[in-house]
């Protein structure tokens, strides 16, 4: 890889500083690789490690206007892209290789550079392809579309938020409302009723699910509960219910960035005194009827600055797919537009993930993981067009 240049936004954790070194590992040289962290989910000292290394590495300050992250994070991006035009006008690189969390990087590609050299991406959140859209400007790997990324990742994150939230909530039995039952809404789901918490849901699709009061709006479920997952991954609340709300009611973001709130995030920010407005601290507001807490900021709470967001033998899994799907983003070819991770990777990190862990089945069941044999089933269940620039020999 010493002749691609590697432009990432990451959030910059052990594991990603594995990752990085591992790109070194096959030839790519620290002086081509530039990244971009996250303020509410950078570790210091990964940091100063891929600095050591000769990284290109910028991390964005701490937001001035809570619910404004994505757009003034988007202006650190801009700047990112000007040092990497800078970079390969200077000495010609054989392509860009953009290694994607959220979509920022990828659905900034410039213009000018578009057709001047290859570049492909990475992407591994499904807020990413949001973002992206349906009509990548680049070939696109999706990882976040994946049957690996999907079946796997989800209960461990939602693992991780409970174990980190432990300090918030009660070991009593609670009432609970997630926004959002998509993976990680299901698995925030899953793991509280097998607390035997209370749980009300709300989803645009009302599906009935097992276990789950569905609510008929987010009001409704704010009212009905104390402690409020979001997992949509959009602005899940809005204001609307703010006047008939009683109680104390805490706010916990699963997805991304800070945009599961937004609207309460802007509400309060008109409300709050300027020297109490710390972007990742909790936030503490107290109404005539209610008091209103929002954990980290409104950021993601499983992001406490530690070095990992999730236990290092499971997130692993993530990094080796994004490792694979950034060889794979190599060898891309042909028209914009998303790549199915290879079947066969997916396969092979499963595979060897649980024969380090048998443990794990329990997490899942054995009829999860024997999917995961299929290669059929794995591409069936995994999102993007076949890829037709890639040697199954590699995995």
């Amino acid at each position: 890889m010493n002749d691609w240049c590697i432009i990432g936004v990451q959030h910059l954790l052990g594991t990603t500083g594995s990752l990085i070194q591992e790109i070194l590992y096959l030839g790519a040289e620290p002086s081509n690789i530039y990244l971009l962290g996250k303020h509410y989910s950078t570790n210091q000292d990964v940091l100063h490690e891929l600095l050591r290394l000769g990284i290109n590495v910028r991390v964005n300050r701490t937001v001035g206007k809570w619910g404004d992250f994505s757009k003034e994070f988007d202006t650190y991006v801009k700047q990112l892209w000007r040092d990497v035009r800078v970079a390969v006008g200077h000495d010609r690189k054989k392509g860009i290789l953009i290694l994607d969390d959220g979509g920022h990087c990828i659905a900034s590609v410039p213009e000018s550079l578009l057709g001047c050299l290859p570049i492909a991406g990475v992407e591994q959140t499904t807020s990413g392809v949001t973002r992206i859209g349906e009509a990548p400007s680049i070939p696109v790997v999706a990882v976040a579309l994946s049957a690996a990324k999907s079946r796997i990742e989800s209960p461990l994150i939602s693992e991780t938020v409970i174990k980190k939230m432990k300090e918030v909530i009660p070991p009593r039995r609670m009432r609970a409302g997630v926004i959002g039952l998509g993976n990680i809404g299901l698995a925030i789901a899953s793991a509280l009723l097998s607390r035997g918490d209370q749980v009300f849901g709300y989803d645009l699709n009302m599906v009935p699910v097992h276990g789950i009061a569905m609510c008929r709006n987010v009001g409704d479920l704010i009212a009905k509960s104390d402690f409020i997952f979001g997992c949509t991954g959009e602005d899940a609340t809005g204001i609307s219910w703010i006047d008939e709300v009683m109680g104390t009611k805490v706010f916990l973001s699963c997805s991304s960035e800070d945009r599961e709130f937004r609207s309460l995030l802007t509400w309060l920010y008109r409300r709050m005194p300027s020297e109490n407005r710390s972007s990742t601290d909790r936030i503490e507001v107290r109404l005539p009827r209610a008091t209103i807490q929002l954990l980290r900021g409104g950021f993601p709470v499983n992001f406490d600055l530690t070095d990992e967001s999730v236990p290092l033998k499971d997130i692993q899994v993530t990094r080796s797919l994004l490792l694979g799907g950034l060889a794979q983003a190599s060898m891309a070819s042909g028209s914009p537009g998303y790549i199915k991770l290879d079947s066969r990777l997916q396969r092979l990190v499963v595979q060897e993930w649980i024969e380090q862990f048998p443990e794990r089945r329990s997490t899942y069941g054995n009829s999860v993981i024997d999917q995961f044999s299929d290669l059929k089933w794995i591409s069936e269940h995994s999102g993007g067009g076949e890829s037709s620039g890639v040697t199954h020999s590699l995995f």
